[in-house]
């Protein structure tokens, strides 16, 4: 991989190899606004589960000055991994009957429900919903309002666009401009030159993996 970065106060990574994945050099501070693109297959997965501490690298440095909790994984197999659970609850007696299984609100802390961002998200009437009813684009909102809600200090978000409407994409891609405005870092992993958003600043490009 290659990038152009600068100082890091939150994630330093060096000399890193992983599954034939190389990182020289890179660092993440508050703040950050990334874009790190590469094909599918390219090994961009590779770089959230480093970041997240889910894998370690065969070679190298991974430095973390936050906790495993201050940092969020935005990806279609956390989402999946959610609805399934979600499905297999359903199939058990832990939930009544008559119940479709975890509501939105109950994954939001309960003292944020008043929160602005459900509403720039346009999730407030959605709130009673069950997680089974959202749609992609509903799910995908959660799981970033949730992020934010928990006060996380790194987003990662694996192809968070694949999908979902016009509507839906600018509003994620405004709410986590407005998270990098307040300090919280964004690296977006990206497989299509036309889903990178005008605020990013730095770039990343993963040549191999």
């Amino acid at each position: 991989m290659t990038e152009m970065g600068s100082t890091s106060t939150l994630i330093h990574l060096s000399d890193c190899q992983c599954d034939g994945l190389t990182v020289p050099d890179w660092s993440i501070e508050s703040g950050d606004s990334w874009c790190v693109f590469g094909r599918n297959g390219s090994g961009k997965q590779l770089i959230d589960r480093l970041l997240v501490g889910e894998i370690k690298p065969s070679r190298g440095i991974v430095e973390r000055s936050l906790d495993a909790d201050q940092i969020a994984l935005i990806s279609f197999e956390r989402q999946q991994a959610t609805y399934e659970e979600e499905w297999r609850l359903a199939a058990t007696d832990i939930i009544p009957e008559d119940e479709w299984g975890t509501r939105v609100a109950d994954f939001l802390p309960l003292d944020r429900l008043n929160d602005s961002l459900i509403d720039q998200l346009n999730m407030r009437h959605r709130l009673q919903a069950f997680y089974r009813e959202l749609s992609t684009g509903e799910s995908r909102k959660l799981m970033v309002l949730k992020a934010l809600l928990d006060e996380a200090e790194l987003l990662i978000c694996d192809n968070p666009f694949d999908s979902l409407d016009y509507g839906t994409v600018q509003a994620l891609s405004e709410t986590f401009r407005l998270a990098v405005t307040s300090g919280v870092a964004v690296i977006l992993l990206l497989s299509n030159r036309s889903d990178i958003p005008e605020w990013v600043e730095k770039f990343g490009h993963v040549e191999a993996g």
